[in-house]
């Protein structure tokens, strides 16, 4: 049932889960949406610590405890930590079940849309402690065969940010006592409904927003990636369409914060990326490697910021080290046709002394990323080589760095790349 105004759509043609709402307040999009769509009626909410602070959130509250519409919220998360800690998911699942909740809303970035989706798994399975979220992570499920319940508890995600995570079944949490980031994946976990306000993202940290649209950008230029080596053409379309809406949004809000159409087509960006991400499509060196950076202490499109420039450079430097280099070099050259075509994209890299005859595809990135005031280097994040040692051996647990075009599968390639991240000049 669709609010007069609203358009209300299929994430895709052949994948009806999450439905997309735009074109109305958020609040009131919730709301309809909890009682007519998900026939629910005591939400828990999640929502980030800084906007619990905002009217945003006491509009939310407000029309999420409508008893004469038969709502009643049934209790409040204030903020889940960067990258997910399993602690703090445990917290929320044992909150939301003492409260009865019926269904989930989260209000905020990744970390809460994450969080939401491995609350649902635990609720669905009994898990209480850390161990048993242990036994219902993807890698365990795999290893065990263990039976996973399907998720019955439904979420509503309102994003601030374009991570991504809200129209996917992965979701990755943080496994304090090893600081691995640990993934989770079942086909019930995540959203029946995102809604995109583009208003309400004006109040995102400029850093946060334009970061998280790096991870977009990354999600496009690995799968890419990886379809190339892997001779596949399913997903090209949605990818190249996700770089060329996400590229110039992005430079332009950079320049004009309130600019909702600018906002909006990266919003979309993000869903095309994310629809390319389907029928298997793996990503990378720069995925995998982020994951693990993560837990010291770096947002995710952070992450993406200092990694896929350099991974872009060591895939073109050792890609003759494959069997087929063409599948590794090819998909580059294409991300370049297609961004040099774009001419705010143009504009930009002209501006920074790049010439299309000369410039690869890591000079291209980077110069997006530096044009976007963003970070570049493991120094830049505060990340020292004191964590060298611990990050290569969680990167080398991460099953992306397998699927990298050249696959990073050694302490030293993964050792090549953190090198040239140090920022230290050493």
């Amino acid at each position: 049932m669709t609010l007069p105004e609203e358009s209300f759509i299929p994430y895709s043609p052949s994948k009806p889960k999450p439905r997309i709402s735009s074109g109305v307040p958020f609040p009131q999009a919730v709301a309809h949406h909890l009682i007519h769509d998900l026939k629910s009626h005591k939400p828990y909410l999640i929502v980030s610590k800084s906007i619990s602070k905002t009217q945003n959130f006491v509009n939310l509250k407000r029309a999420l405890n409508d008893a004469e519409h038969g709502l009643q919220l049934a209790g409040i998360r204030f903020g889940i930590s960067s990258h997910t800690p399993w602690g703090e998911v445990l917290e929320v699942v044992r909150d939301a079940r003492d409260c009865g909740a019926d269904a989930l809303v989260t209000l905020g970035a990744g970390s809460l849309t994450d969080g939401g989706k491995v609350v649902q798994l635990a609720l669905a399975n009994n898990v209480s402690t850390h161990d048993e979220l242990a036994q219902v992570s993807a890698d365990e499920v795999d290893r065990t065969g263990r039976k996973i319940n399907p998720c019955q508890v439904p979420m509503i995600n309102i994003p601030t940010s374009l991570s991504g995570g809200e129209y996917s079944s992965l979701a990755g949490a943080t496994d304090e006592k090893s600081k691995e980031k640990v993934m989770f994946l079942h086909g019930d976990m995540g959203a029946e409904i995102v809604v995109l306000d583009p208003e309400l993202c004006e109040s995102t940290p400029e850093r946060v927003w334009l970061s998280s649209g790096i991870r977009g950008v990354d999600h496009c230029v690995e799968g890419l990636g990886y379809l190339g080596r892997e001779g596949r053409e399913d997903g090209v379309e949605e990818f190249r369409k996700g770089l060329r809406l996400l590229v110039p949004s992005l430079l332009v809000t950079k320049g004009e914060g309130k600019n909702k159409d600018a906002r909006m087509e990266s919003m979309w960006g993000v869903v095309e990326a994310m629809k390319g991400l389907g029928n298997g499509v793996q990503m990378g060196a720069s995925h995998g490697m982020g994951h693990q950076l993560g837990p010291f202490g770096v947002g995710h499109g952070e992450t993406s910021c200092i990694f896929l420039p350099q991974v872009l450079k060591f895939n073109a430097r050792h890609a003759s080290s494959t069997s087929n280099p063409s599948r590794v070099l090819s998909p580059q050259k294409s991300i370049l046709s297609l961004l040099w075509a774009e001419a705010p994209v143009k504009s930009v890299l002209e501006k920074r002394g790049l010439a299309q005859e000369t410039a690869d595809l890591g000079d291209v990135i980077g110069a997006i990323i530096d044009e976007l005031g963003l970070p570049r280097t493991l120094k830049d994040v505060g990340v020292g080589r004191d964590k060298f040692e611990a990050l290569t051996v969680n990167c080398l647990k991460d099953r992306w760095l397998a699927t990298n075009p050249v696959p990073v599968t050694t302490k030293e390639q993964v050792g090549e790349i953190l090198e040239i991240c140090a920022g230290d000049g050493e």
